[in-house]
């Protein structure tokens, strides 16, 4: 708990967006792009490749390259030149890749809203294994032991959803709840 309390010390001490921000020098990088590009190579060079390096691997779990055509260079190199006006047309996401891919799809799936692939939800399931898994594992002593987390809020959170059902919180539980796994494999006491 010492090593935890020094270490939560040290890192108030720091701005790691600061630190990345400072890292990545954008300004000379973005200076005279439009604001959405500025922010299209923020994302780029932050949050992007963790985000979709763990979609990568679930496709690749299964044999599916979905990415190809968008690593060709010469293809990128003309696409980060398209304005902003034209990606999204009259508020109409992927509007360029929807008008190159109209010859070849149906209406019905290039007009589709755009979702995410998320995991089903646990917390809709109370009979589900994983559902009892995450509820025992996010009232452990491990939960008590992360110096980060409230534990009466996360207990809170469980309860609510225990209750109400809703799916909103899932990515948070499971965070939380694998951070304790990992406290309890390597953990700082």
């Amino acid at each position: 708990l010492t090593r935890a309390l020094s270490l939560i010390a040290e890192m108030r001490k720091s701005d790691p967006y600061r630190e990345m921000f400072d890292e990545l020098s954008p300004m000379e990088a973005i200076r005279g792009r439009e604001p959405a590009k500025q922010l299209i190579y923020l994302w780029m060079k932050s949050v992007f490749p963790g985000y979709v390096l763990a979609a990568d691997r679930a496709d690749m779990a299964h044999g599916v390259e979905v990415r190809l055509p968008f690593l060709d260079h010469v293809l990128f190199d003309y696409v980060q030149r398209i304005p902003v006006s034209m990606l999204a047309a009259g508020g109409r996401r992927k509007h360029v890749l929807r008008e190159a891919a109209s010859p070849f799809i149906s209406e019905a799936v290039r007009e589709r809203e755009k979702k995410p692939l998320m995991a089903p939800s646990f917390t809709q399931r109370a009979a589900d294994p994983l559902h009892g898994t995450i509820r025992d594992i996010l009232r452990s002593d491990s939960m008590a032991s992360l110096p980060f987390f409230d534990r009466r809020a996360i207990s809170s959170l469980v309860d609510r959803h225990d209750t109400d059902g809703h799916a909103t919180a899932d990515p948070l539980l499971l965070i939380a709840a694998s951070l304790c796994v990992m406290q309890e494999r390597y953990g700082l006491s």
